[in-house]
């Protein structure tokens, strides 16, 4: 049986590491954000595995930046920024709902809007006992969202959502299909 070496993070360089990297991922160059949108990904998970305590204090520092990114036009950052708010989300799901809220469900962004309910659709399915109840009046305002591609997924979302709950899932789906054709 071998051992991988695993190396520890200095604990007192994480702080540093995290105020760094949200300074940059801010930066109007658009290579230094997105490489240090790329480290503050990879600075999430590691620091969730070895020090869980420091996202949390860390949490409302970033969860905007990464919010605020999952509306941006390149997929590689909304991936990344995606992934580190699902690793956030493990450790301090209840600042992580509350940004979505306020931050992802609240935007002058359509992109940021449509994100935001996907990641609603990602936490479910991560998380089966997940309850998206308070999410539901944000759902129904989705639905009626200027931009059509906001919703459509909402659209999808709303299905796929009841579809888990629905006992008479066929007169869901065979309703939402009809009712929302324009």
């Amino acid at each position: 049986m071998t051992v991988a070496n695993v190396y520890l993070m200095q604990s007192d360089a994480i702080n540093p590491l995290f105020d760094a990297c949200r300074i940059a991922v801010a930066s109007p160059n658009s290579s230094l954000a997105a490489q240090a949108l790329s480290c503050l990904g990879h600075l999430t998970r590691r620091v969730s595995i070895q020090e869980p305590a420091r996202i949390r204090s860390q949490a409302h520092h970033i969860l905007p930046l990464l919010i605020e990114k999952l509306g941006d036009a390149k997929e590689r950052n909304k991936t990344v920024a995606l992934g580190a708010i699902l690793e956030i989300y493990k450790h301090v799901s209840h600042d992580v709902e509350k940004s979505m809220k306020e931050t992802g469900f609240g935007s002058k962004n359509p992109r940021i809007r449509q994100e935001a309910v996907k990641w609603l659709a990602q936490i479910h399915a991560a998380y089966p006992s997940f309850s998206f109840k308070s999410y539901t009046p944000f759902l129904m305002g989705m639905l009626e969202d200027s931009s059509e591609t906001v919703r459509e997924t909402a659209k999808e979302v709303v299905v796929d959502l009841f579809w888990y709950i629905c006992p008479s899932r066929l007169t869901l789906r065979s309703f939402t299909t009809d009712s929302f054709m324009v």
